[in-house]
């Protein structure tokens, strides 16, 4: 277990000088994607009062299910969602009073686009509502089988969120959507903390497209952030999503315990809105667990000039 630990230090070695300062970002493919594979970082994060913590979430992780908010508990990937703004209220209460009545939902809109982002205390999550791609980008009938994957690859030349919100109209629309979120999110912040789910499938073994192609639209949206703004350092977590189950734990003590913690919050909203819950062998194989390697863009920026 020491060794594990230690090689996840080294591997994390530039974010142990870095200020838990500012804004760290967290862009996920579904709803409890930052939860299971990015916590304890996630967090800890939440948890210190001086940082702001965005979460953006590309799909609803709907599984070919109808998307309703005026019936949530029939709707499968609204309550998903609720699920995510409960785990990350948590988190931001943890150790003091709740925030009473600080919840707030307003629609923002990003080049061209209106997207749900609700505030609790110090977080911000984004919901772009586009559809669950299915593990190999196949998508689902009732959403004319639209995936991220498909976007990307050209395969469809748009794709439309399951509310019904405005398409987008090809993949350089949304990576210019996920741009202008960093931007509105870090306006002139010269250091940025930044999680995404690993792009590169040979390290991130039989994963979900989702999780794939929406971190590759992150690293495009970082290429356009960095020519718009070179002053700007991002370090850059990239994180390991289901191989991690085949890897040894190396979580314990109070991180297992915050993201134990996490996850429960945000499997038992979804039993108290449906005959269902994420607390089970498949999803509990994650919360031991915890890899991701890290590096910093511009290369070296981190360095004293």
């Amino acid at each position: 277990m020491r060794r594990y630990l230690l090689l996840m230090l080294l591997l994390a070695s530039p974010a142990l000088a870095w200020a838990k300062s500012g804004t760290a970002l967290y862009l996920c493919a579904h709803p409890d994607d930052c939860i299971l594979f990015m916590n304890p970082n996630l967090y800890d994060d939440i948890a210190q009062d001086a940082q702001k913590v965005v979460m953006v979430y590309f799909t609803s992780g709907d599984a070919g299910l109808p998307f309703s908010q005026e019936a949530p508990k029939i709707s499968y990937p609204y309550v998903r969602e609720l699920a995510a703004i409960d785990a990350t209220a948590w988190a931001a209460d943890a150790g003091k009073r709740p925030i009473s009545g600080d919840e707030r939902t307003e629609t923002v809109t990003i080049h061209g686009h209106d997207i749900d982002r609700v505030s609790y205390g110090n977080t911000a999550s984004y919901f772009l509502r586009l559809p669950d791609g299915n593990m190999q980008g196949d998508g689902f009938e009732l959403y004319g089988h639209e995936s991220l994957h498909k976007l990307k690859t050209g395969e469809i030349d748009s794709i439309t969120p399951i509310d019904g919100a405005s398409a987008y109209k090809n993949w350089d629309d949304l990576v210019q959507v996920i741009s202008g979120i960093i931007a509105q999110e870090t306006t002139d912040e010269k250091k940025v903390t930044l999680h995404i789910q690993e792009p590169d499938t040979a390290k991130n073994t039989n994963d979900h497209s989702d999780h794939t192609t929406g971190a590759n639209s992150v690293m495009e949206a970082l290429t356009q952030r960095l020519t718009a703004n070179a002053d700007q350092c991002y370090l850059l977590y990239k994180h390991i999503d289901y191989a991690i189950a085949e890897k040894p734990a190396n979580l314990d003590g109070a991180a297992l315990q915050d993201k134990s913690g996490n996850f429960a919050v945000l499997t038992a909203t979804q039993r108290h809105s449906l005959d269902h819950h994420d607390w089970e062998e498949g999803h509990l194989a994650y919360i031991a667990r915890n890899y991701y390697t890290t590096a910093t863009l511009p290369n070296g920026c981190d360095k004293p000039q």
